[in-house]
């Protein structure tokens, strides 16, 4: 892994020049997932409208998708011309005497805004497992235990994480905002819980799918498209937690920030 970690080893100049484009890339890449949200949108609006704009449904259910929907989106408006101008947010900056209370309110709400949004997609991945295995309760009780252990231990870790952090003065005057240093060589682990609890959920819709299909009669249409489904959105969430670990442990350390930011 890269020690990149301190102002010390970023005042070489290929250290710099490294660093700098690392973090040009990272406010460029944010523009990927808006594109994607936005096509999703164009996709899915007419559905969303029929099944969610009227008062049919469950309320959970209704609130767990508009803000699964519309936060992220809503993240991504902000963060693509802000990463594309000030590069990068220093969280640092929370505790730091030079912080300003807008710096320190952006930099609370970047720091947990992460985990919010786990945690809304934690509980739409278990209630469709639970929907899966037609409402059984013990597995309920095992899912939200694990689901409860999962954001507790997940809060923690990039509590440590962002807690360490310390502004860059050596790259201020090459791009505008702030470049974290001491940066844990052990961030990538804030992604093993995540890893762990979506991993199971996979195995469980793998499992459900496979015994739906072997059985000597097959069950409901509407049944058929929620085991599907789940099995290829379980799949996405999962390689999705994966590539944030490997970027995290094999990428230059200031690649984090793309994840963060």
């Amino acid at each position: 892994m890269s020690n990149i970690t301190s102002p010390s080893n970023l005042l070489g100049a290929e250290e710099i020049i490294l660093v700098t484009g690392i973090y040009r890339i990272t406010g460029a890449l944010w523009i990927v997932p808006l594109c994607l949200v936005f096509y999703d949108f164009v996709l899915t609006f007419e559905a969303e409208v029929q099944y969610f704009w009227s008062t049919q449904g469950g309320t959970l259910t209704r609130v767990l998708f508009f803000v699964n929907r519309y936060w992220p989106a809503g993240n991504l408006v902000h963060a693509v011309p802000y990463n594309n101008v000030t590069i990068f947010i220093d969280l640092s900056l929370i505790s730091s005497k030079f912080a300003t209370p807008g710096a320190r309110i952006v930099g609370r709400y970047t720091a947990y805004s992460a985990g919010a949004q786990h945690l809304i997609v934690g509980g739409i991945l278990t209630i469709r497992i639970y929907a899966m295995f037609k409402c059984n309760k013990k597995l309920l009780v095992v899912l939200l235990t694990l689901y409860a252990l999962w954001i507790g231990s997940e809060t923690i870790l990039i509590g440590l994480v962002t807690s360490r952090f310390k502004s860059n003065e050596a790259l201020r005057d090459i791009f505008t905002g702030c470049a974290p240093t001491n940066i844990p060589t052990w961030c990538y682990i804030y992604w093993l819980p995540s890893l762990a609890f979506e991993s199971l959920l996979l195995i469980l819709a793998c499992w459900k799918t496979i015994q739906e299909a072997s059985s000597s009669f097959w069950t409901s249409k509407i049944m058929v498209v929620l085991l599907r489904d789940s099995v290829l959105y379980f799949g996405g969430v999962t390689l999705f937690t994966i590539a944030n670990f490997l970027a995290w442990y094999i990428a230059p350390l200031p690649l984090y920030g793309m994840f963060i930011a």
